[in-house]
């Protein structure tokens, strides 16, 4: 469906995007710091820039029409960064229909350097975040034409001009007058003005990753091992749960060989601190930009959460477990898609805890460190009876091999159970109706 917005979109509805649902999913699987893209921001961008700017007033969706030619995505996705910035996108297929069609559309206006694609995910869940996906430039050619226009010589006129007002023409001093919002505010190096790059001249690195058939990624969804899971952390500050969860095959930061979306939002905070310029000690995360950023994480993680239990992919839910109350509701709402849900609790002595929070590269400080574990530790009962049997508590006051062992296979036993709850047995046959898979 076409929409007039700041920019001109297609926005992504019907089977395509039925198949970009599932494609999310699985990115997000195999990719821990991918952040799905909401389903309102699934679209591909016909037009936009100030071209589109000047036309939007005299344009109605209503007057325009929809693509008559079929629309389908290519069997890659591609992974793109350039600086701090990631995102995973989808080419549509039919470039040359897609220009022509925009072209009708806008009387032969278009961008000629623009890829029709849809941006699925990057590393914070705002499209804003994405990394601009266009076609390679041709910059000498740019330099040239550049440099032969009326604007560019008049440009170096005045350069020349103030060079000789203040008798610096032709002095080979290494300097020149540089110019900031088309005013010539004095001289600075000349390697450090002319190497002042544009954003997007900024070195992007892109991988093409060729994808499973949209029947591959349903079949894979389905048989995933850790699928219709759900595993839930508490412990104190630095108790180490991220640690056992990873020797547990449950997660860590190289993900799930289980296939579960492992949901943390700490390391996505320590992310947006580091983006922000801030540090993950507790002057900076109890500031009040660092607990704004704090629940920015959080909205960005629940993104991530709604994505995979979509695909009704396993997660590894982690967290302090100091709110059981929360949990519960949690859980419930989990089993009632159709979830297995299980409680991992990782204790550790107060003194252990604390000694271990000191050396965290996200410290909380010996006060606030005391009182987490305290609320942690006033939960646990509360935790035990919502989970029933299926409370698994480690202790890692030592970190030994008969965690790593003994606890490795438990997990691979729970996860490779087959799901039974009737939600979850009705959801898997209706995805193998949809696509007429008779068996898996």
């Amino acid at each position: 469906m076409i929409k007039v917005e700041s920019i001109l979109k297609w926005k992504i509805e019907g089977p395509i995007l039925k198949k970009l649902k599932m494609i999310r999913s699985q990115i997000l699987n195999k990719n821990t710091d991918a952040v799905a893209l909401s389903d309102d921001d699934l679209h591909v961008t016909l037009a936009s820039g100030p071209g589109w700017q000047k036309l939007k007033s005299k344009i109605k969706a209503s007057d325009l029409d929809e693509p008559d030619f079929s629309i389908d995505i290519e069997p890659n996705f591609i992974v793109m960064e350039q600086g701090p910035k990631k995102s995973w996108y989808i080419r549509m297929k039919g470039q040359l229909d897609w220009k022509e069609y925009v072209m009708d559309l806008l009387q032969g206006t278009h961008d000629a350097r623009r890829v029709y694609h849809i941006s699925i995910a990057n590393l914070t869940g705002d499209k804003m975040d994405s990394v601009a996906m266009v076609e390679d430039r041709d910059y000498k050619d740019e330099y040239k034409k550049f440099q032969s226009s009326k604007k560019s010589k008049k440009y170096r006129a005045e350069l020349n001009r103030y060079n000789r007002d203040k008798g610096t023409y032709g002095n080979r001093d290494g300097k020149d007058a540089s110019h900031r919002n088309g005013k010539i505010v004095g001289f600075e190096d000349e390697s450090t003005n002319r190497g002042r790059a544009e954003k997007s001249r900024l070195p992007k690195k892109k991988i093409e990753e060729t994808m499973k058939t949209f029947e591959d990624y349903l079949k894979e969804g389905v048989r995933d091992p850790g699928i219709f899971k759900a595993f839930f952390t508490a412990g104190g500050p630095g108790s180490g749960k991220s640690h056992v969860a990873a020797l547990g095959g449950l997660g860590g930061r190289g993900g799930s060989p289980h296939g579960l979306v492992i949901i943390n939002s700490d390391d996505q905070f320590e992310r947006l601190l580091k983006r922000a310029g801030l540090k993950a000690n507790p002057e900076d995360i109890y500031s009040k930009r660092g607990q704004t950023l704090r629940k920015k994480s959080k909205r960005q993680m629940g993104k991530k959460q709604a994505s995979a239990l979509e695909g009704r992919l396993g997660v590894l839910i982690d967290g302090t477990g100091k709110e059981p109350d929360k949990i519960k509701e949690k859980k419930t709402a989990l089993e009632n898609l159709g979830y297995d849900c299980y409680m991992l609790f990782v204790d550790t002595a107060l003194e252990v805890a604390i000694e271990r929070d000191a050396h965290r590269k996200r410290t909380l400080g010996k006060e606030e460190a005391t009182n987490l574990w305290n609320l942690v530790q006033l939960a646990k009962p509360a935790l035990k009876t919502i989970f029933r049997s299926d409370f698994i508590e480690i202790d890692n006051n030592y970190y030994t091999d008969d965690i790593k062992n003994k606890f490795h296979v438990e997990m691979g036993k729970k996860i490779d159970k087959p799901p039974t709850k009737r939600q979850a047995t009705a959801w898997i046959r209706q995805q193998m109706r949809d696509l007429g898979i008779t068996r898996l």
